[in-house]
């Protein structure tokens, strides 16, 4: 059973390697999605915690 496990996890790298190699354009769109979203998420907790400070 763990044979057949890490043969369908390399299969799907597999897929994933050429997938990416095919779609740059779409893999930096993505990449660049994921990074606003994280930054929005740093700013909002940054000032969370300086609201909270500031109620303090």
């Amino acid at each position: 059973m763990e044979n057949l496990t890490e043969a369908i996890r390399e299969a799907k790298r597999q897929y994933m390697r050429e997938w990416r190699k095919q779609n740059p354009e779409r893999v930096k769109a993505n990449n660049r999605r994921y990074w606003e979203r994280k930054a929005k998420q740093l700013q909002e907790s940054r000032g969370e915690s300086r609201n909270a400070k500031a109620n303090d």
